[in-house]
């Protein structure tokens, strides 16, 4: 993803990785959470939950200023000043359903954290493309 978007690289050959650990550093076992349908439809309703922010930001500073929200399927389904509570989102309540992601957001007037919301935009065209 990152070198489809410019960031990088995946050819082997023009990687620089040095390091003085002897490998290997960790086995590694991958454990497949969800089929891949499902895990396309979180990454598009996670994006699509970006822009709806983006949409309504004057909105979201207006109620939750300073505050964090997690978002799904154009909602807030929870509005506080620390996140750190919550479990995994796999876990949180409010009206999951398979493939639709949740989406946490500190809601700061200044954007501090540098939201770069036009990549949420381009993930969803070269999705639907």
């Amino acid at each position: 993803m990152a070198a489809e978007g410019g960031f990088g690289t995946v050819d082997l050959k023009e990687i620089d990785f040095v390091t003085d650990l002897e490998l290997p550093l960790a086995d590694f076992d991958s454990e497949e959470e969800a089929p891949p349908e499902i895990m396309a439809a979180v990454r598009e309703t996670a994006c699509e939950q970006g822009l709806f922010y983006q949409d309504r930001r004057s909105e979201m500073v207006d109620r939750y200023r300073g505050k964090f929200v997690y978002l799904q399927d154009g909602k807030v389904i929870w509005d506080g000043p620390d996140p750190s509570h919550l479990r995994s989102h796999r876990d949180f309540g409010g009206g999951s359903k398979p493939g639709s992601a949740r989406w946490l957001k500190l809601v700061d007037p200044e954007e501090m954290e540098g939201e770069r919301f036009e990549v949420y935009d381009d993930c969803l065209h070269r999705m639907r493309a």
